[in-house]
Order: C-alpha cells, then structure tokens, then sequence
C-alpha cells in the first residue's frame, strides 16, 4: 500500500483546525472530525467516516471518505506502518463530507474501501478546481473504471448538480468505435479513464482506453467537456471528441 503524501497529509490536517469560523451550508450532519492515524475520521449519528488519502479539496474544507460499515469489524486490516484501515473486497459508500462537522454533501457512485488512494489493481482519484466549485472523482479497476463523476458545488458547498462521466464516455466510445471497420463485438469494449484534468474556463479533458477486460489491446480517445459555470444551468456539455485509435 502507497503512503500517501507529507504535503497533502499537512494540508488537510491544518485546514481543519483553520475551519472553525466557516458557515455551515445546508447536508447532513455526521459529527466532529479529528486526525487520527494520518488521516481525519468524522465520528457521529451511529456512523464512521474515514477521509481518503490525496481526495482533499484545496483549501481543506472538503474531501471524499468512506463509510465504515459497522458489521465488517473482523474484515478490517490495519497498516502496522501508519495505522491505516482497509477493507479488501469491500464496497462501502463513499461521500463528499465537509471536514469542519463532518456534514455529508452528497453519496457517490464510487465504492473505494480503505484510507489510502491506490491498492492492488484498485484506485480512487479526485481534481478539485481552485475555487472548490467542480470536483471530478473517478474509480479504476485493473480494467475498467468503476465510476467517474463530476459534482457541481456552490460556495457554500452545497451540491448544485452531477454527471455521470463514465455513462458518458461509454456512449461516445461505443458510439464512435462502432463506425470503425472490422471490429467486431463493440459491446464487449469498457472504458478505462485513464486521466481527468481540468483547464481553463471550466473545460474537463476526459482521456479514455476502450479495452476488453484481461485483453492489453484497446483504443484511446479524449473528450473535452464544458462546465455549465454556475448554478442552474445545463449540465457539462461535450465540445470535442478525439478520433479512437489504437
């Protein structure tokens, strides 16, 4: 298991106790939050929430956790080295939470299981933009991603709306394979995203591999995505799509 870095364990650390005179948006409320173990665990309403590794959010008010499913204590591995917790095989919710009370802003479609951001064959990625507004999480497998999503908060870090990333980048990739000739069982090809970043103006470069699960063969292609900017307003919106090509 990777450590996972000085500089973003330091930053989320002392963002917490700088968090005390921020107001409160409207989530539900888990309870206070405290470092422990090189990481931040928020403890309240009969639930655990463990902070992921590198998924902080800039300023440290935010970050996606895992829930600790009470009847798989026995299940649990804990690092000797830094005290982390895992639970191999597990698919926990996973949250946006707010790290000044442990408010939960939204549930994610991700289902990563341990403190650290990368296990064998299973990782967990998030960008945050500068001003804490668009927040891109994605989940990898050894051969597909497993969820991909783009979350729209406001300044108050309340949720202003989501996509599905991976639905999309599924669509676009089949859709465009299928024009391809010869080849042959397009609906057996998954997505693999292999990166997300964000540029200027709100764009969100999506780079994808259209692959066959256990096959090193594949296709990769890029999509460019808008963000709507403000709250209310349409969805991210596709602007370009990048030829597959092996």
């Amino acid at each position: 298991m990777s450590a996972w870095s000085t500089i973003g364990r330091n930053r989320m650390l002392l963002g917490l106790g700088l968090l005390l005179g921020i107001g409160a948006p409207s989530a539900v409320a888990a309870g206070s939050c405290t470092p422990e173990n090189k990481t931040i665990v928020c403890r309240g309403e009969g639930r655990t929430i463990r902070v992921i590794a590198e998924t902080t959010s800039p300023s440290a008010r935010y970050a996606i956790g895992w829930i600790v499913p009470a009847v798989a204590a026995k299940e649990f591995e804990r690092n000797p080295e830094d005290g982390s917790l895992v639970l191999p095989g597990g698919e926990p919710e996973n949250v946006v939470v707010r790290l000044r009370d442990g408010a939960v802003i939204v549930t994610t479609q991700s289902k990563h299981f341990g403190d650290h951001a990368r296990y064998n064959h299973r990782e967990i990625s998030a960008i945050w933009s500068a001003d804490e507004k668009l927040l891109l999480v994605w989940s990898n497998d050894k051969w597909e991603t497993l969820a991909s999503e783009a979350f729209h908060l406001n300044g108050r870090g309340e949720l202003t709306g989501r996509d599905d990333v991976l639905a999309l980048a599924r669509h676009i990739g089949k859709e465009h394979l299928s024009r391809r000739q010869n080849i042959d069982e397009v609906d057996l090809y998954e997505p693999l995203i292999l990166k997300e970043r964000l540029s200027g103006k709100g764009r969100v470069e999506v780079v994808t591999a259209l692959v066959i699960a256990g096959s090193e063969n594949g296709f990769t292609f890029t999509i460019t995505l808008k963000s709507p900017g403000k709250p209310g307003a349409q969805p991210l919106r596709v602007l370009h799509v990048g030829t597959p090509r092996k």
